[in-house]
């Protein structure tokens, strides 16, 4: 059920457009790893919150509790380290036109979907 549900935004992602357009020189190539990694993190990030419930029936599904927190810490360390990946690859993609350039994509300047991403990724770090 959860690679299903992991699954489901790739298929629609790769349904979307033909695989020659996403996957063709460098820029393209990097342009869509970056958008993978942001669609499965953010995927993957909302299912480890569903496991972090303590839902009884999810005890029961995987053998126990702790099994349970077995797998929340595990998906929540790999979809935090995709999150991370999305905006390093999308910067990457512009470093043979400018460094420069692909290091200000990183800071919160001129851009609302850059802002969100680095206020999403400042609640993430923020202690319980």
């Amino acid at each position: 059920v959860l690679f299903v549900l992991l699954c489901t935004p790739v298929v629609l992602w790769f349904l979307m457009r033909p695989l020659e357009v996403r996957f063709g020189d460098f820029y393209t190539n990097l342009t869509s790893v970056g958008q993978l990694a942001g669609l499965v993190g953010t995927t993957l990030f909302a299912i480890t919150l569903v496991l972090s419930a303590r839902l009884h029936f999810l005890g029961e599904y995987f053998g126990g509790l702790d099994r349970v927190y077995n797998i929340h810490h595990i998906s929540g360390t790999i979809a935090f380290s995709l999150l991370l990946l999305h905006p390093l690859t999308l910067a990457i993609r512009i470093v043979p036109l400018s460094v420069s350039e692909a290091a200000r994509s990183l800071l919160p300047v001129n851009s609302n979907a850059i802002n969100f991403g680095i206020f999403s990724l400042e609640q993430l770090m923020k202690p319980i």
